[in-house]
């Protein structure tokens, strides 16, 4: 189930990044994504608490084309038909159906005499479908000269390409790319089994280039202020059963909300509401204290959230607040005899 911030706000499914990183690679997304695109992004981590971040400079650094971080190396050989002359190569990766733009660019090779050069490239990240390679023209500049395609090596496996070819001015390199890296502050370094989570919104409009705030607000949204900090409701040690928590709703127009178990023996979770200030919330039982309503199916399309993994979802799931002053709280099944429940929220 995916957040619906608004009516223009997407998820980026297509990411990749390196254990002990503090980047991510989204891809096949649109051109100019910046920062005053994003509305939400989160880590959902694989051993610890979930994560759940306003896009704010506290958080991230930077948004930027990716590129391979490397230069390729070259070893010229005898034989070919690489025209004379000091030549500089650059590569790429292809994520998805996109290609970043150029890595750093090699040292200089000189093909007076030998005419076949021995590139190796750098491999790319887990995702990486193919490595473009791209080389100047005899005797043009390494930094204004112009990187026109030489090759793919078809996969992320081949360390090398061999390179006979002419000079040739038919595909100039890429300048500009659909695959981003998006750098978090150092301290958000991401682990194997992370689950990073971004949503955005495709206009260009949602944020000025500091997050400052919104520019187009998401839909049923009069005002937006700064998000507060995520909250936690956790409890240990609790044997099979129905638990039912109340959620801190008040003041806010939408909910944000994740949980996670112990153990993967199988749950069921369920929304209430009621107006009524005076009901109580019954800590354990099979069913709500009268006067709860279940608005499982009119919040989330379904009835009710179901699932057997220890986490409640591998989304972010969201609520409108549309019908203030009502109280809600979650009803959470659990089926093994001992479960640690947690719940992580943030309301804005």
């Amino acid at each position: 189930m995916n957040v619906e911030i608004g009516a223009n706000s997407l998820q980026l499914n297509n990411w990749t990044f390196v254990a002990g990183s503090s980047t991510i690679t989204v891809y096949d997304w649109f051109k100019d994504f910046s920062k005053k695109n994003l509305q939400f992004i989160s880590i959902q981590r694989v051993s610890a608490a979930f994560a759940i971040y306003a896009p704010s400079l506290d958080f991230i650094n930077s948004i930027a084309y990716s590129a391979p971080l490397t230069a390729p190396t070259i070893i010229t050989t005898s034989g070919g038909s690489v025209t004379a002359g000091i030549h500089y190569y650059k590569s790429t990766f292809i994520l998805g159906s996109s290609e970043t733009v150029l890595s750093p660019v090699s040292s200089s090779v000189d093909n007076t005499t030998n005419k076949t050069n021995t590139v190796t490239l750098p491999f790319g990240p887990t995702g990486t479908t193919q490595r473009g390679l791209y080389r100047t023209n005899a005797g043009a500049d390494p930094v204004t000269g112009t990187y026109y395609f030489i090759g793919y090596i078809a996969d992320n496996t081949t360390a090398t390409y061999v390179d006979t070819s002419a000079d040739n001015t038919t595909t100039a390199a890429p300048t500009t790319s659909n695959c981003y890296d998006i750098t978090y502050v150092t301290a958000a370094v991401l682990a194997a089994g992370d689950i990073p989570m971004v949503y955005a919104n495709a206009n260009d409009d949602t944020r000025d280039d500091n997050l400052n705030g919104l520019k187009t607000l998401p839909q049923y949204m009069t005002d937006l202020p700064p998000f507060d900090p995520e909250q936690t409701i956790s409890d240990s040690n609790q044997a099979s059963g129905t638990y039912y928590y109340e959620l801190p709703v008040a003041n806010c127009k939408n909910f944000l909300f994740y949980g996670s178990f112990a153990d993967n023996t199988g749950f069921i979770v369920r929304l209430y509401k009621t107006l009524d200030s005076t009901i109580a919330v019954t800590a354990t039982n099979a069913t709500p204290s009268t006067g709860w309503l279940d608005c499982t199916l009119s919040k989330f399309g379904i009835p009710p959230l179901t699932g057997t993994s220890t986490t409640f979802f591998t989304n972010l799931n969201q609520f409108t607040i549309s019908d203030m002053p009502d109280r809600y709280m979650l009803g959470v099944f659990v089926g093994s005899s001992t479960n640690t429940i947690n719940l992580f929220t943030r309301k804005y």
